[in-house]
């Protein structure tokens, strides 16, 4: 990907996507505003989801569960255009947010503002 698109920063979910975007962000100077309904959900997390009776959905198993191997890639927004058109790789790319000036993890809220997003996720 480095080799045919301009990346600014990049790193994998390895603790949890929400935790990972936030730490990157964090570590970037911005912060993050992550899509949760963007977010790709793996049939692992829908199984837990499904065979656990606590409450905890596959999307939130998605933004805090580690080990999930994917990378978080930060590119222009018309780098990510080009890269989401192009589809360069064996598995799906999908947006899953954007990188802001405003410090912290956020998700849309329904009135087009911004709401906190909690990092969730393994901390060593």
């Amino acid at each position: 990907l480095n080799e045919r698109y301009e990346l600014h920063a990049g790193m994998d979910v390895s603790d949890g996507l929400s935790l990972d975007v936030s730490r990157l962000a964090a570590a970037s100077g911005c912060g993050a505003i992550l899509r949760p309904e963007s977010a790709p959900v793996s049939q692992a997390a829908e199984e837990l989801e499904r065979v656990r009776d606590d409450g905890v959905r596959a999307l939130d198993h998605a933004l805090s569960d580690g080990e999930d191997f994917e990378l978080i890639l930060a590119v222009r927004p018309e780098e990510a255009r080009r890269i989401l058109d192009d589809q360069p790789l064996d598995v799906p790319i999908t947006a899953i947010g954007e990188f802001v000036a405003q410090r912290g993890l956020w998700q849309p809220g329904a009135a087009g503002d911004r709401k906190p997003l909690p990092a969730g996720g393994w901390l060593h």
